[in-house]
């Protein structure tokens, strides 16, 4: 008996020490242990805020008539733009909490403050027109594609390239923020940062399997997007450059050359293309993102943006 309470505190804090050792290296608190605290807050604010504001807005604003989620099929960008805006707002609210349970700023999650990051966002949306231009029309070169007329006219034009773009540029940090932001910088310190951006990039590239006339290949096509951008953060040092860059590209592909985007076409899109060929050529239902060039191109557009920061540049001149 005697024998059992003197072994009592003995086990105690060797238990103690275990879970210590579990949860807390020297530096603090492990990366499973922050994301172990991180995932509940983010979804206890996304079912709270998320969910119950967009049954707000559908009761008010859809079911009225004013907003619709599509017109004749085609995605519009009201409705585009609610779920991603409230998306970023919950993962901001969750990081700041993690922020203030680590003691870091904010911005060490991938979106500091500062006058370089225009150089760097700007630069994100300079090169991917540039590349998304090109794939188009290597397609084109192809005969993959050609342009019938214009679907939208003077202001009307203006006034859904200026909707589009806010609605893009929400989408890009909704997802870059929740694939290559808290995620991507915590996990990198636990498993490192390929293995930490491939497991994020094949989630990134899952979430889009739902979307209709989705394909395989347009899916693959994602994934290497998802190492892109990933690749962008590690190579610039946050996350201004890559929201560029999936702003940019977005708003090409689905409003200025009006193709379809993830296997969805938008309204109010400027030029209206005529796709026919083989689907590995032009991406088929999925959009260019589903062809064989995008793959190829993206590579190519991550590698030489990589090299050129790599090189002692600190931002890209425009």
């Amino acid at each position: 008996m005697y024998k059992y309470k003197s072994m009592e505190p003995h086990r105690s804090s060797h238990l103690d020490n275990r879970l210590h050792h579990i949860l807390f290296n020297e530096k603090g608190m492990r990366a499973g242990t922050r994301m172990a605290i991180f995932i509940p807050i983010w979804l206890f604010l996304h079912d709270l805020t998320v969910r119950g504001l967009s049954r707000i807005i559908f009761l008010k604003f859809f079911a009225s008539g004013r907003m619709k989620f599509s017109t004749d099929g085609l995605l519009t960008p009201g409705v585009t733009f609610v779920y991603p805006f409230l998306e970023f707002t919950v993962l901001l609210l969750a990081c700041w909490v993690m922020s203030k349970i680590e003691r870091r700023s904010l911005g060490s999650y991938g979106l500091p403050l500062n006058v370089a990051l225009w150089k760097k966002f700007l630069s994100g949306l300079a090169i991917s027109f540039v590349a998304l231009s090109t794939l188009i029309f290597t397609i084109f070169m192809f005969h993959g594609v050609e342009f019938t007329g214009f679907e939208t006219h003077g202001v009307d034009a203006l006034r859904y390239g200026v909707y589009w773009a806010i609605t893009f540029l929400m989408i890009s940090f909704s997802e870059e923020f929740a694939f290559r932001g808290y995620a991507l910088a915590t996990l990198t310190e636990g498993i490192y940062f390929w293995p930490a951006a491939i497991l994020l990039s094949l989630i990134f590239a899952l979430l889009h399997s739902g979307n209709p006339g989705e394909t395989p290949l347009g899916l693959f096509s994602i994934f290497v997007a998802g190492m892109a951008f990933s690749y962008f953060v590690k190579t610039t040092g946050d996350l201004w450059f890559a929201v560029g860059f999936h702003a940019g590209w977005d708003w090409a592909q689905s409003f200025l050359f009006g193709v379809p985007d993830s296997g969805m076409v938008s309204a109010g899109r400027w030029l209206v293309p005529a796709i026919h060929g083989p689907a590995w050529l032009t991406g088929g239902t999925a959009g260019p993102e589903g062809s064989v060039f995008c793959v190829i191109g993206m590579s190519l557009t991550a590698w030489a943006a990589g090299k050129f920061y790599m090189s002692g540049n600190k931002h890209i001149a425009i």
